[in-house]
């Protein structure tokens, strides 16, 4: 397999593990924490995930099955506005 397919297969399998949300929700939570970046409520995040994780597979959408083929990488900051009570981030195009 690709390594695209590897990413996509390895995200799957994590974002399929009920047993890794409660640490999801808990990132999520000291990430709200950062400051507001921009006057639209824009924010800035670092992206982390457990090992062997490569990091966030990006969404054309918010729906779950409408995968970007890029993701953002463990370690990187991306910026955005949080929406629906924090279950999305809206990022920009040029990220």
């Amino acid at each position: 397999p690709d390594m695209d397919s590897l990413v996509v297969s390895a995200l799957d399998r994590f974002f399929g593990d009920s047993r890794v949300w409660p640490q999801v929700e808990e990132e999520v939570n000291s990430s709200r924490k950062q400051q507001a970046v921009g006057k639209s409520g824009e924010r800035r995040f670092r992206v982390q995930v457990p090992r062997p994780y490569p990091g966030v597979q990006y969404r054309r959408s918010k729906r779950l099955d409408d995968r970007y083929s890029r993701y953002a990488e463990h370690g990187t900051i991306v910026a955005g506005v949080v929406e629906d009570n924090g279950e999305w981030l809206r990022i920009s195009g040029d990220q």
